[in-house]
């Protein structure tokens, strides 16, 4: 649990029985050590680390790392406000530019440049240096839970689907158990919008997830033959569902930050701009279909509608309020802001089958 950087913090209801930190940790009996950005901080820390052991007696607070410390004196001070709150002191690390991943504008970078072994193992080396591993490991082991039973598994309907998934630098979000899901419900094949000429041969179902689009929008743009093949199969009625890149892919077009217009696959009458980018952060839950089905929305992205037809969805945030996150529905294709998960109950891709309308053959 990270007080400076978990993100849980921010799009859960607040701190309190209702953050989703707190309420994973008390849920699952799971002790919390905090790692704490220590930079501009001493024996001031103390206040923090009060709040966080005493107000909300939910979870269980077994210990603090501190990050960016300087120097042994001032990991001394921060040791000082640990034992003057009742709170275990186990160590800091550094602040040292091995240890760095970059950052973009949706969390880290995934850019294969980056040497994450390398950082991983500098990482691992210095963390025997300064942090006392064999206590942390002591003050966190827990019990393993008793396994769940196994569902019995479901003959898939044959002939099965073949199911095309995006994969590249430009589509990365993507949950595995949505993928697993994905596998036993058919055949599911990967492609790139941004290598490939064209979808999968004999594709029923085409998933595009999020991703970094804006920041492959030339490349997506250029590849032509894709954008003209994605855009055959779903003006031909073929079944797609796509979440936000996938959704801004779908477009007409893509503006990046400097208000450069690039062409997408023309499939929804809508373009996504990332001039003046805002961020749009939280959970989300979507009842559809007599179905509900949790996920998350995060994007700087916006969207001018051009004409795209809602489905008859309601979207609540967090706090059970209604949002405008639209599910969106043209002809079998579906798309949507929010990043859904449907790994442990596929219900959700199952309808999105059943409610496809087949096209006629041409006669």
């Amino acid at each position: 649990l990270e007080p400076e950087q978990q993100r849980g913090h921010r799009v859960g209801h607040g701190l309190g029985i209702n953050d989703q930190d707190n309420r994973d940790a008390e849920l699952l009996g799971i002790p919390v050590i905090l790692v704490i950005n220590a930079k501009a901080m001493a024996y001031s820390v103390a206040p923090l680390l009060f709040g966080f052991k005493n107000f909300y007696p939910g979870i269980r607070l077994v210990g603090a790392i501190f990050n960016f410390v300087n120097t042994a004196s001032h990991y001394h001070f921060l040791r000082e406000a640990c034992e003057d709150v009742g709170v275990e002191p186990l160590g800091y690390l550094p602040n040292n530019p091995a240890f760095v991943i970059p950052s973009r504008h949706l969390g880290l970078s995934i850019d294969t440049a980056i040497q994450y072994e390398a950082i991983v193992e500098a990482l691992a080396d210095a963390l025997p240096h300064t942090v006392d591993l064999d206590r942390l490991l002591a003050l966190t082991r827990t019990p393993a839970p008793a396994a769940a039973p196994r569902l019995p598994a479901v003959a898939s309907p044959a002939p099965r689907r073949r199911i095309a998934v995006a994969r590249d630098a430009a589509f990365t979000f993507t949950y595995y158990q949505n993928l697993e899901a994905l596998g036993r419900l058919g055949e599911v094949t990967y492609f790139s919008p941004l290598a490939d000429a064209a979808l999968p041969a004999g594709t029923d179902f085409l998933y595009l997830p999020g991703g970094y689009p804006e920041l492959f929008a030339e490349a997506l743009s250029a590849n032509e033959a894709m954008r003209a093949s994605i855009a055959t199969y779903c003006a031909g009625g073929g079944a797609t569902y796509a979440e936000c890149g996938g959704l801004m892919y779908l477009g007409q077009h893509l503006l990046d930050a400097q208000g450069q217009r690039f062409a997408m696959a023309g499939v929804l009458p809508c373009t996504t701009s990332m001039v003046q980018a805002k961020l749009t952060l939280g959970y989300r839950s979507v009842a559809w279909n007599n179905l509900t089905i949790k996920g998350h929305e995060f994007h700087y992205s916006s969207l001018t509608d051009l004409g795209l037809t809602p489905a008859p969805a309601v979207v609540t945030n967090a706090k059970g309020a209604e949002v405008p996150a639209p599910l969106y529905r043209q002809g079998n294709v579906w798309a949507s802001y929010v990043h859904l998960y449907w790994g442990e109950n596929p219900a959700f891709m199952e309808a999105l089958f059943a409610s496809a309308v087949p096209v006629a053959e041409p006669k």
